[in-house]
């Protein structure tokens, strides 16, 4: 059924200018840096970019945790085009592709801070607000006014502009192909600009409905695979221990080998029905006495149990080997807090805490963050609700 809303029409458009128009500014900057390379695919210049890292993993383990399996697909594929690659994937290549791009490291703060301001924003930082707009465009909550439309249009079309223009001048392109390529852009834009005064036809709509609904997917995958490799990192302290540390023996022990198996025990109030005992392996697939899953399950024990020794346990498999619990290889994000030292008073600031980063480093306002994660399977571990001041 046609689109008839105008606020619809201005969302298509405003869409359109920052995932169709922002994912060809961002190819014509890939082949623009990359031009002329010696290898026939890009992995073959990740890999070598990989082997002059001082790291001790090899090249193959670092393009392997960068890259998730269909990004590799494309990137081995020499019949597979920079024109079918994902806006991320784009900017993932050009932020490791230190050698033929000379941008700065992958983790310096100039792909993420407007340093300096404006006009004179670092090239990296343009690339960075180039895939910010795609991302929080394909938020299905996103709204504007006609008055934020005309701003959004016309600041991503100069952004565009000055990104090719700086990016070709560093490249040494001649000045009629530079101007050639901006005034492609110019031209996209001013047909966005122009009023629509007919009704979109279904084809219109389903194509546009289509293309969201893929870029959001690939948005919501990289939201969970982002936010997976954080938490894995953040949580690998959590199952090391040094049994000894009162010899200052530097001795590291895996918590999946220092657990004590347990029993658990339902407790229940129903009269004429039976109390029924799990083992620690099946709380993720237990099911309520009419045969639902419970939203939330509450462990007690008097103190000395295992009760944190339990929580950390689900942590430590969750990071390193997700298949080793039942139902654990289906947790998207695991979020672990520890309510003696707690300081987040909300979920929010949960989030922020533990996942400010990933918000950083996708280009996602906090609350498209937050709703995509909303749409994830998350598991939220508290431990040590008996040791707080409120138990609230």
């Amino acid at each position: 059924m046609p689109l008839h809303s105008a606020e619809e029409l201005r969302i298509m458009r405003y869409w359109y200018a920052a995932t169709v128009i922002g994912k060809m500014v961002m190819v014509s900057v890939l082949l623009s840096l990359t031009e002329g390379k010696a290898t026939t695919t890009y992995k073959e210049d990740l890999l070598a970019y990989y082997a002059l890292k001082p790291n001790k993993k090899i090249p193959e383990g670092l393009y392997k945790n960068d890259f998730n399996d269909g990004e590799r697909k494309m990137l081995e594929d020499p019949s597979i085009s920079p024109e079918n690659f994902d806006v991320t994937l784009i900017d993932k290549l050009l932020r490791r592709l230190q050698p033929l791009t000379g941008f700065a490291h992958y983790y310096d703060k100039v792909w993420t801070e407007d340093e300096p301001p404006g006009n004179n924003a670092s090239i990296e930082y343009s690339i960075y607000k180039v895939k910010t707009n795609r991302n929080n465009a394909c938020h299905p909550a996103f709204d504007l006014s006609e008055s934020k439309l005309e701003r959004g249009l016309r600041e991503m079309e100069n952004l565009y502009i000055k990104l090719v223009e700086e990016v070709m001048t560093k490249k040494g392109k001649p000045a009629r192909i530079i101007s050639t390529k901006i005034d492609q852009i110019k031209k996209e834009f001013l047909n966005l600009k122009t009023p629509i005064h007919e009704a979109l036809t279904d084809r219109d709509v389903e194509v546009y409905i289509k293309q969201k609904r893929e870029s959001l997917k690939m948005l919501q995958e990289e939201v969970r695979d982002k936010c997976q490799f954080h938490l894995k990192k953040l949580y690998k302290e959590t199952y090391e221990t040094n049994p000894l540390d009162w010899l200052d023996i530097p001795l590291q022990i895996d918590r999946v080998n220092n657990f004590t198996e347990v029993v658990i025990e339902e407790e229940n109030n129903l009269p004429n029905t039976n109390e029924r005992k799990f083992e620690y392996t099946e709380m993720l697939n237990i099911k309520t006495k009419d045969l639902k899953t419970p939203r939330i399950l509450k462990i007690t024990a008097i103190g000395g149990n295992g009760k944190t020794t339990y929580t950390r346990l689900f942590v430590c498999k969750w990071s390193k080997d997700q298949s080793s619990l039942p139902g654990l290889d289906e947790v998207d994000i695991l979020l672990f807090v520890e309510l003696r030292n707690v300081s987040e008073s909300s979920f929010d600031d949960l989030l922020r805490n533990q996942l400010g980063n990933v918000m950083m480093d996708i280009g996602l306002t906090f609350q498209n963050l937050k709703d995509i994660i909303m749409t994830l399977k998350v598991l939220v571990i508290l431990d040590g609700q008996d040791e707080t001041a409120n138990n609230d």
